[in-house]
């Protein structure tokens, strides 16, 4: 077995020079291969708009005195100097809830370039706590060694690049997810309840978290997150307005409509709604056209990881029992999101340490090794090696060319099955005793492996 694969022994407890040589020599693989491409993320290139643009436009036609939710096409062109053609392929209003523009009011003076460079900057220290969070809460050791492949796998992580790339809401969601389950574990629920509340506002889609407070009885963290909730959305009422709350209401939330069936979309809705109700400009050939049977396997299969998460939930005594029910309301929260995006994985690092510390059996590590890859590369990555590079990119990423029911159940869905398989492994890890909850009232595991080690 790989020394990098193995379960933890007296023997993997310190790493071996050769080891520690290979991951060094892989981060500077990463280093090469990706740094170029990052510091580029950074600050763009006049001609490059990420989603970033949305955020943007909504605060610099704010500073100007206009409406944030103002149309995209007819501002890009004033405040981008874009022409119309170009502008006509953006998204017709800014597609994230009020309380998000409100995270970007204050960069509606810089120049986009700028203000995307000081928002990705302002997230770096983000994205680090939660990383610290995490492997502190779920007792994973971290040496000076430990940075190399952290640093590596970290560079190498698409739906990293992504949010960078973008400057996108994931790391401030991923931040406000981790701080809620933290302070979960410390039992401040009414800390936890604020800071999942808090990211309800920024992203809706987050709501779903509230089961696992409503299956645990977690009544206080419930009222903090929905008091958090309702102040922020009156905040953003008060700044921007009543007019372009209603429109992201009467607008922006009726629209989202237009892209379940998006082959991008990982959810189970995406997954049904492309087999049995793809939208046209998808392209995307159906199994069998029947709305209401894509409708119908919908939202049974969101029931039924409903009632896995809200039994883990209600069976939860322990500490650990209590971490893997909330982790695995996170991989819930994707798959029964009506949409969810691929650079949504990032909000997955705490179901991925916990599977990562806590998975046995060879047969469980390949496994979490197969959902691994498949979250960490491009979703076009496999479907490009089968295909070919281009035709893999046209079909899977910018999705204007035809693809068939099979290539649709095959290449296109493997995320989602990545999805329900990271589902499954966090449903069933287990403590190094094997027992399902066995850690102490002070939330230590019974025995940790190496970051980087693991599982």
């Amino acid at each position: 077995m790989s020394e990098d694969l193995a379960p933890l022994t007296p023997a993997t407890r310190t790493w071996s020079e050769w080891r520690i040589l290979r991951w060094f020599l892989f981060l500077l693989i990463c280093v090469a291969a990706y740094g170029p491409h990052y510091l580029e993320a950074f600050r763009p290139p006049p001609n490059k708009l990420g989603d970033f643009h949305q955020e943007w436009l909504s605060a610099r036609n704010f500073a100007h005195g206009g409406r944030a939710y103002a149309p995209q096409r007819d501002i890009a062109q004033e405040h981008l100097g874009i022409p119309a053609e170009e502008a006509a392929r953006l998204l017709p209003w800014n597609a994230h809830p009020p309380v998000s523009v409100l995270l970007a009011l204050p960069l509606g003076t810089l120049s986009f370039r700028d203000a995307q460079l000081v928002w990705n900057l302002a997230n770096v220290p983000l994205f680090v706590l939660s990383l610290v969070l995490i492997v502190r809460g779920i007792g994973m050791p971290f040496s000076a060694t430990s940075v190399l492949p952290t640093a590596a796998l970290t560079l190498a992580c698409h739906p990293i690049y992504s949010q960078f790339q973008h400057a996108q809401l994931n790391i401030i969601l991923m931040t406000l997810i981790t701080l809620g389950w933290h302070f979960d574990g410390r039992r401040d629920f009414g800390w936890a309840g604020a800071a999942i509340g808090a990211a309800v506002a920024v992203k809706l889609f987050p709501a779903f978290l509230f089961l696992y407070f409503l299956a645990s009885r977690r009544w206080r963290a419930l009222a903090a997150g929905t008091i958090v909730f309702v102040a922020l959305q009156g905040v953003a009422l008060l700044v921007l307005g009543v007019d372009d709350c209603r429109t992201y209401v009467e607008q922006v939330v009726p629209s989202i409509v237009n892209y379940e069936s998006s082959r991008q979309n990982v959810s189970l809705a995406g997954f049904w709604l492309r087999i049995f109700n793809p939208h046209p400009n998808e392209h995307v050939d159906a199994l069998a056209v029947s709305p209401v049977t894509g409708l119908a396997f919908s939202y049974v299969s969101r029931l039924i990881v409903v009632l896995v998460l809200v039994r883990l939930a209600v069976g939860a005594r322990s500490k650990f029992e209590h971490d893997r029910a909330f982790a695995a309301c996170v991989v819930g929260m994707m798959l029964a999101s009506p949409i969810t995006w691929p650079h949504y994985f990032l909000m997955l690092a705490l179901p991925l340490a916990l599977a990562w510390q806590y998975v046995r059996g060879i047969g469980w590590r390949i496994l979490f090794w197969v959902v691994f890859v498949l979250l960490w590369l491009p979703n076009y990555y496999f479907p490009s090696l089968v295909l070919g590079a281009e035709r893999g990119m046209m079909m899977y990423l910018l999705g204007t060319s035809q693809i068939s029911a099979g290539q649709n159940l095959t290449l296109a869905s493997l995320p989602n099955y990545a999805l329900l398989a990271l589902l499954v492994l966090v449903r069933n890890v287990r403590d190094r005793t094997g027992r399902s909850g066995a850690v102490s009232g002070g939330g230590e595991p019974a025995t940790t492996v190496p970051v980087g080690g693991g599982p």
